[in-house]
Formats: C-alpha cells, sequence, structure tokens
C-alpha cells in the first residue's frame, strides 16, 4: 500500500508508472497531472501525459499540453515542436506535421536529426521529393553518424522503389547493399508505424514496399 503525503510527487509517479504498465492510462494521466500540480517544473510528467494520450488516440489533447512544454520549457523547446510534428502526423495532417518539424530544426542543436527524418518520412508517403536543402544540411550533420545515415538510406530506398518501378531483382540488389554497408548496425528511436499505414493503404508496388520494409523492421535480427 502506497502512503501518500500532500507534496509527495515522487509516490503520483509511481502510480502513474504501475497504471501505465497496467495500460490503464487515463488513471495514468490523473496522477501525472498531479505531479505537476506539486511540481510543475516537472516536465517528463508532461511527456507522460503526451504519451499517454498519444496512447488513446486523443492526439488534439497530447497536443495541447506539448504547446503548454514550448512555453515552459524553453532549453527544450526542439523536443516539444518535434512531438506536436508527430501528432498531427498521426492524425494525418502532414502540412501541420511540417511545420512543426521544421520549427524543430530550427530550434535544434547539430545532434537532434530526428525531425529532418521524419520530413524525408512525410515527403516519402506524400509522394513528394526529399528537399535538396534538407537532404544537403542532413548529410552536412551526419555524414559521419552511420546509424543515422542508415536511417536516411533506408527511407531513401523505400522511395526509390515507389517511383522508379524496380523489378525484384534490382531491389533486392539495393537490399543487398543495404545489408553489406550497416551490417551490425540497428535502428534508433524509428517506429515504422506511420510507412506501414502508408504502404498498407497503397495499391501500387505494395508487394515490393511491404518485402522492403519487413526486410528493415528485421534488419535487426539478421
Amino acid at each position: 500500500v502506497l502512503k501518500i503525503k500532500p507534496k509527495d510527487y515522487m509516490t503520483y509517479q509511481t502510480i502513474a508508472h504501475i497504471y501505465n504498465k497496467l495500460e490503464q492510462y487515463k488513471n495514468a494521466i490523473s496522477a501525472l497531472q498531479k505531479v505537476i500540480k506539486i511540481k510543475p517544473d516537472d516536465y517528463a510528467s508532461y511527456y507522460g501525459i503526451v504519451d499517454a494520450y498519444s496512447t488513446l488516440k486523443q492526439y488534439k489533447k497530447a497536443i495541447k499540453i506539448l504547446k503548454q512544454l514550448v512555453k515552459l520549457d524553453l532549453n527544450n523547446q526542439q523536443e516539444a515542436f518535434n512531438e506536436i510534428g508527430v501528432m498531427y502526423g498521426k492524425m494525418n495532417q502532414y502540412n501541420k506535421a511540417k511545420i512543426y518539424y521544421q520549427k524543430s530544426i530550427e530550434k535544434s542543436s547539430k545532434t537532434n536529426y530526428g525531425p529532418y527524418l521524419n520530413l524525408f518520412e512525410i515527403s516519402l508517403i506524400t509522394k513528394k521529393p526529399f528537399e535538396k536543402y534538407l537532404v544537403t544540411k542532413f548529410k552536412q550533420l551526419f555524414k559521419n553518424d552511420k546509424t543515422v545515415m542508415m536511417q536516411y538510406v533506408s527511407l531513401s530506398i523505400l522511395k526509390l522503389i515507389d517511383t522508379k518501378n524496380y523489378n525484384q531483382e534490382k531491389i533486392e540488389a539495393l537490399l543487398s547493399d543495404f545489408r553489406h554497408k550497416y551490417a551490425g548496425l540497428s535502428f534508433v528511436d524509428w517506429h515504422w508505424g506511420t510507412s506501414e499505414k502508408w504502404i498498407n493503404a497503397k495499391t501500387d508496388n505494395k508487394q515490393a514496399l511491404q518485402s522492403a520494409l519487413t526486410f528493415f523492421k528485421n534488419f535487426d535480427n539478421d
């Protein structure tokens, strides 16, 4: 039994963690709101609420919390902007998502590659070319980070398969080169849900794209 003192925010954090494990996300949100009431600068709890709302597919509520964070956590605005972009992306509002990914890049350190990859993925699923200035800037910043470049190359391969109508032999050659170049590496903090949703809704090149996506999803286990 947890005994709660009026100002004991850490106990509420523990309660929220338990509720999350039990997949009782509304109760987790309630507990985290109590944390914030006691300790308004506990920004991790704000993100915990965002994650819970996202799991519940209540993306507008998540965005509302994230916009509060933009004003509160001035030293980490890039993360809040990026997450707002993610939420808009989950609602298929890609133009709004792009705006916030761009804001994240403007506020980002030179090590924050996430919003770049998110923008490339939006270009992929909306059938737009990867913007040259973004590709140039991305490569300048991350050309020596093989893991980050691997994630960019995987999106580029999906783009090629979708636009070039490659035959199976050509696709297998691309994936073989990828396996050889990035052997031993793993995708870091990257989720394929958005790309997978897009591929599953397609009618053209669907089988080839699904095959490539399966390759990338299983790459860590090869």
